[in-house]
């Protein structure tokens, strides 16, 4: 499973020193939302911007603060009032923040299904024509695409993760050798799934081999029945042909036998195969 973490902005970074200079508490998403694009350059702004994190206070939290130092020294003018709070709790928050007209942040680290719902209540400003994405070459395609909603960008990739990430070395090195994909696929990916295909072929061949319901049904004679539905033969109805019924039983089971004997060594490792960590 992967999930984009987006930095959705209220307010475009260049506009954000006019939104402080004209506003007190420098954090009204209203205003932020209305203040003119491209208004101040960065190096000439000044004001208060306020950012509500959302990573994980004690591995994340102490890195972005020291981001936040960096640029405070970049930009002596802006004073960032950073504020960690936890991911559950951010969403509703900010909303209703957002809703009273007053407490939003300027920015928001969000998580990637949040920006679509915000813009499309109002409760973001878009980000084009800013330097948030002067340079849309620096995001893979599909976290960008994350940041847009109704043909703007609203909020651009912070964090693109996952929670596993799985692979197989010899998959891996038979593509680095050059081999063709039918290559791999008969001298790599059959060779490691043939624990599983004999546990399939096994119970396949037994539910088929035994099956009773179906052939009694559908069987209307005598030279049509099944094996497994002859033995009934040998039950009458008032006495059962001992002998022959379990002389019949042995001679059914050979091929079976047979199978799993053929199969046997896949079967163990096909059955445990995930049950067990190496």
């Amino acid at each position: 499973m992967r999930r984009v973490l987006t930095s959705a902005v209220v307010a475009a970074a260049p506009a954000l020193a006019v939104t402080a200079c004209g506003n007190d508490s420098g954090n009204d998403s209203a205003d932020a939302g209305s203040a003119p694009a491209g208004s101040a350059a960065p190096a000439e702004a000044s004001g208060t911007v306020t950012w509500w994190d959302t990573s994980d206070a004690t591995n994340e939290g102490p890195v972005f603060r020291e981001l936040v130092k960096d640029f405070e020294a970049k930009y002596p003018k802006i004073k960032v009032e950073y504020v960690n709070l936890p991911f559950a709790d951010a969403r509703d928050k900010f909303k209703t923040a957002a809703q009273s007209g007053s407490g939003a942040p300027d920015v928001l680290r969000t998580d990637v299904g949040w920006v679509a719902e915000f813009a499309s209540l109002g409760y973001l400003a878009p980000l084009d024509g800013t330097p948030a994405v002067d340079n849309p070459d620096e995001f893979l395609p599909v976290p960008a695409a994350s940041g847009e909603y109704d043909g703007k960008t609203y909020g651009v990739p912070q964090v693109t993760d996952t929670l596993g990430l799985l692979y197989n070395k010899e998959l891996l090195t038979g593509r680095v050798d050059g081999l063709t994909p039918f290559g791999t696929f008969w001298r790599l990916i059959l060779p490691l799934a043939k624990p599983g295909l004999a546990v399939a072929a096994f119970y396949s061949f037994l539910t088929a081999w035994a099956e009773v319901a179906y052939a009694t049904a559908f069987m209307m004679g005598d030279d049509e029945y099944t094996l497994a539905v002859g033995l009934s033969q040998f039950v009458g109805q008032h006495k059962a042909e001992w002998g022959l019924l379990t002389a019949a039983s042995v001679l059914i089971a050979i091929p079976a036998a047979a199978v799993f004997l053929l199969v046997q060594r896949h079967l163990v490792t096909g059955l445990t195969a995930g049950a067990t960590k190496a």
